[in-house]
C-alpha cells in the first residue's frame, strides 16, 4: 500500500466495510495494519492475527492473478471467488483467508446483537472474543438434532430419488459451518445405497489462535498460535465427525436408504484427486448411542476433538478406510469404489438413448432422453461453420445469404418425417414445452442451433438489405422454431419496427408475447431490458425505468448489464427523481402498462414435474439439465444430479 490507512477509532462495522470498498488484498492489508498499531483495539488485534496467520501476505499475488471478489452475508460469513481456476497452494490460501474473514464476521454479528443492530460497537473485549470463539462451530448436539429433523418438502411420504436427495441437500445447507463446505450426493432406491462426497476441512480453515487466559509479557491478554500438527489433527477430527453427521442426514432423508457411503476429499469436488477418508455406514449401526458417544468424545466442539478417539468409536459401526499420518492428517487406506448401483443410470444426456416413461413422453413430446439434449450442436452443419461462412463474405452479403439458405435446406432435409422442429437453447426451456399448445401426438425434432442461427442471420441481413418481406419471413420462422427463446422475439420485434416505423406498437406486442413465453431468468430479464429500450425510444420514461429495474433484478450477461445500467442511471435524472422507483411503485407502473408478467414463475408448474419425474426415473443427468438453480439448496441438488459422487471424468 502506498500510504497506511488511518488508525483513528471507529466502529467494528465501519472497520470491516473496507471489504466492500477496496480490492481484497488492499482491504486485508488495511485490517492487518490497523491491528498492529499500539492503539489497536482487542478486536482489531484479533482480526490482524487471524489474517496474518492465514498467509495473507501471499494474497496480493493471488488477487492480481485471479481478481478475487469477496461477498459477505448476513450471518457474517464471507465467500471469496477467483476469476480463474487456482492451483492447490493458492486455493488453500484463499480458503484460509476466506475462513478468517468468516470468523471475524461472526464477531461482528456478536457486536450487532449487543447494540440491537445499530452497528455502533467500537470493539469487543478479549473475553467477549474468547466466549464467542468457543462457539464458532455449532455444538455437536445441535448439529445432530438438525440432521435428525427431516425437512418438510411436501409429499413427505415420497421416498423417491428427488425427495430423498432434496431432503439431504436441505439438511447439508442447514449445517451453517463458519468455513466453505461443499458436498454432493447420489441415491439408488432399488438397492438403498446413498453416496456422499464432501470436501474435508483443511487445517488453514480452522481458528489459528486459541485464547489461553492470563496476560503476555506486555500485559495484553494471551492468545496462543496453534501448531500445524494441532490444526491438522483438528481438521482430521472434524472430517470424521462430519462423515458421521452426513451419514445420519442421509438416513434421515429417506426410509429407503439402508447403506451410506461417504468419501472425503482434500481438494475440490471438481477434481477429486486427493481422497483422504472413506466410510460405509449401515442404518442399524448408526444408533443414538453411537452419536451420543461421539458427542462425549467431541465435547460439544467438533473443531477441537481427538481424531484417534473418533477413529476408535467409528471402527465398530463403520468400515472407515482412513488412518492418521505423522503430520496429523488423515491418510486413506483403501477407498470404496463407487458402486455400480450409483453409476448405471449416470449417462450423459447427449448419448442417453433410453426410452422416457410414458407420462414424460406426453409432457415433453419426446420418445427418448437424447432428444432432450440442448448442449450439443451436432447438426449436419454447425453454428460455428455458419459463422465462418458469414465472416468469409463481409462485403458480399448476397453470397452469404445464398450459403445460409442452402444450409437451411440441407439441415431441413435431415428432419425425420412427421416430426415438428423445435429449438431450445436451455434445458429449462425444453422441460417447459407444456406451455405450448400442441397436438398431444406431436413429437418434436431437436432442431440444431445452426438452423435457428441461419434464420436469424438472414432476418438481419435482409433487413439491412431493405428486403422487408424476406426479413419478416425469416424472423417469424425464428419464433416458430424457438417459441420459448427470447432471441426469437427480440429479432422479430427489431425487424418489425425497422421495416416500418408505424409498426412500433406491433413490436411491443411481440416483446410482450415473448415475455409470456420466457422460461429462464435470463430470457425474462433480457425481454424486460428490450421493453425498457422500447419505452425509452417512444418517450415513456417512467415505464422504461420500471422495466429496466426488473431487468437488473434478474440475470443479464455483462454487455446487457452495462446497457441496462446506463439506462438505469439516465432515466431517474430525466424524471427528476432522486433515485430508483420503490418496488411497489414500479409494480404499479408495470400493471398500468399491462407489463406485470410473471411468466418465469409460472413456468415452474410445467418444469418441476418434469425434473422430479426424470430424477425418479433414474435419469439424473437429464433432470439436472432441465433445472435452473440459484439458491444454495437447489445448486447443491443440481450438481448432485449432474455429477453424483464419481470423479468428473467418470461421468462422461
Amino acid at each position: 500500500m502506498d500510504t497506511p490507512p488511518s488508525s483513528e477509532p471507529r466502529t467494528i462495522a465501519r472497520m470491516l466495510a473496507v471489504l466492500g470498498e477496496q480490492q481484497l488484498a488492499d482491504a486485508v492489508d488495511s485490517l492487518i495494519w490497523n491491528g498492529e498499531q499500539n492503539a489497536a483495539t482487542p478486536f482489531e488485534r484479533y482480526a490482524a492475527r487471524e489474517l496474518e496467520a492465514a498467509a495473507a501476505s501471499q494474497l496480493r499475488y493471488i488477487d492480481e492473478l485471479a481478481q478475487l471478489k469477496v461477498s459477505r452475508f448476513e450471518d457474517g460469513s464471507a465467500l471469496v471467488v477467483p476469476s480463474i481456476e487456482l492451483a492447490q497452494p493458492e486455493r488453500e490460501t484463499v480458503y484460509a483467508v476466506e475462513s478468517a474473514l468468516s470468523r471475524i464476521g461472526v464477531y461482528e454479528h456478536v457486536a450487532h446483537r449487543m447494540d440491537g443492530g445499530e452497528g455502533l460497537v467500537g470493539t469487543l473485549s478479549d473475553t467477549d472474543i474468547a466466549d464467542a470463539h468457543a462457539h464458532l462451530f455449532p455444538a455437536w448436539s445441535t448439529l445432530v438434532e438438525r440432521m435428525r429433523s427431516r425437512p418438510d418438502l411436501g409429499e413427505s411420504d415420497d421416498d423417491g430419488v428427488w425427495h430423498t436427495m432434496l431432503a439431504f441437500c436441505t439438511l447439508v445447507e442447514s449445517l451453517h459451518l463458519p468455513l466453505r463446505f461443499d458436498a454432493r450426493c447420489d441415491f439408488d432406491p432399488s438397492s438403498g445405497v446413498f453416496g456422499i462426497a464432501f470436501e474435508a476441512p483443511t487445517p488453514a480453515q480452522l481458528p489459528l489462535y486459541d485464547f489461553i487466559g492470563g496476560t503476555d509479557v506486555d500485559g495484553a491478554p494471551s492468545w496462543a498460535a496453534n501448531t500445524p500438527h494441532t490444526l491438522a489433527q483438528r481438521a482430521s477430527a472434524m472430517t470424521l465427525a462430519l462423515a458421521a453427521l452426513l451419514a445420519l442426514a442421509a438416513f434421515t432423508s429417506g426410509r429407503a436408504v439402508t447403506t451410506v457411503l461417504v468419501h472425503a476429499y482434500d481438494d475440490e469436488l471438481t477434481m477429486m484427486e486427493r481422497p483422504v477418508a472413506s466410510a460405509r455406514f449401515a442404518r442399524a449401526s448408526l444408533t443414538d448411542d453411537v452419536m451420543r458417544a461421539i458427542g462425549e468424545a467431541v465435547g460439544d466442539h467438533i473443531d477441537t476433538a481427538d481424531p484417534q478417539q473418533l477413529l476408535r468409536l467409528l471402527a465398530p459401526v463403520a468400515d472407515v478406510q482412513a488412518g492418521l499420518g505423522e503430520a496429523g492428517r488423515l491418510v486413506l487406506r483403501d477407498a470404496f469404489e463407487v458402486p455400480e448401483a450409483l453409476m448405471q443410470h449416470r449417462i450423459p444426456v447427449w448419448k442417453d438413448n433410453r426410452t422416457l416413461p410414458e407420462n414424460l413422453q406426453r409432457r415433453l413430446h419426446a420418445l427418448n432422453v437424447r432428444s432432450l439434449d440442448v448442449d450439443h450442436d451436432d447438426g449436419i452443419i454447425t453454428a460455428q461453420q455458419l459463422d465462418h461462412t458469414v465472416e468469409e463474405n463481409p462485403g458480399n452479403p448476397f453470397i452469404a445469404e445464398m450459403e445460409l439458405e442452402n444450409a437451411i435446406t440441407r439441415i431441413e432435409q435431415t428432419r425425420p418425417k412427421g416430426r415438428k422442429p423445435l429449438y431450445c437453447g436451455e434445458g429449462r426451456s425444453r422441460a417447459a414445452v407444456g406451455m405450448l399448445v400442441d397436438d398431444p401426438d406431436v413429437i418434436y425434432w431437436r432442431a440444431p442451433l445452426s438452423l435457428f442461427r441461419a434464420h436469424m442471420a438472414l432476418a438481419y441481413s435482409f433487413m439491412q438489405g431493405e428486403q422487408p418481406q424476406s426479413a419478416l419471413e425469416h424472423a417469424r420462422r425464428c419464433v416458430e422454431l424457438a417459441p420459448l427463446t427470447a432471441d426469437a422475439y427480440t429479432t422479430l420485434a427489431l425487424v418489425t419496427s425497422n421495416i416500418d416505423v408505424t409498426h412500433q406498437e406491433k413490436a411491443l406486442e411481440i416483446l410482450c408475447e415473448g415475455l409470456r413465453h420466457a422460461t429462464t431468468l435470463h430470457d425474462y430479464s433480457k425481454l424486460y431490458l428490450h421493453l425498457a429500450l422500447w419505452h425509452d425510444a417512444v418517450g415513456r420514461a417512467e415505464t422504461a425505468l420500471a422495466c429496466v429495474q426488473r431487468a437488473l433484478a434478474g440475470r443479464l450477461y455483462p454487455a446487457e448489464t452495462a446497457e441496462a445500467t446506463q439506462l438505469f442511471i439516465r432515466l431517474p435524472m430525466m424524471l427528476k427523481m432522486s433515485g430508483p422507483m420503490d418496488q411497489d411503485a414500479a409494480r404499479r407502473t408495470l400493471e398500468a402498462a399491462g407489463l406485470d408478467i410473471d411468466s418465469y414463475l409460472e413456468t415452474a408448474m410445467f418444469v418441476d414435474p418434469v425434473v422430479r419425474g426424470l430424477a425418479d426415473a433414474g435419469m439424473p443427468c437429464a433432470a439436472a439439465m432441465c433445472m435452473e438453480a440459484y439458491d444454495d439448496v437447489m445448486v447443491l441438488m443440481q450438481r448432485s444430479l449432474r455429477d453424483g459422487i464419481a470423479k468428473p471424468a467418470a461421468n462422461g
